[in-house]
């Protein structure tokens, strides 16, 4: 039986899946870092670019169930 260029590649796709998908596994949920260049503040004071970033983190904490955390930092020049 020979193979033909068809079937060939879908067989290559189809491993490079699987390998992928292994790998997928294996990595950790780190976290979701968001970043910006304005003034710190609280969820309650400060610029209120900053104080969405933080509640957009607390409510990715939330929703997610505490798998996914997230961390503001401020940028700076």
């Amino acid at each position: 039986m020979t193979i033909n260029r068809r079937q060939w590649i879908q067989s290559a796709l189809g491993a490079s899946a699987l390998a992928m998908d292994g790998l997928s596994w294996a990595q950790s949920a780190g976290g979701l870092k968001i970043s910006h260049q304005f003034p710190s503040g609280s969820l309650t004071e400060g610029d209120f670019r900053d104080r969405l970033c933080r509640k957009f983190a607390a409510e990715v904490d939330k929703r997610s169930g505490g798998a996914l955390k997230s961390a503001v930092y401020r940028f700076r020049r």
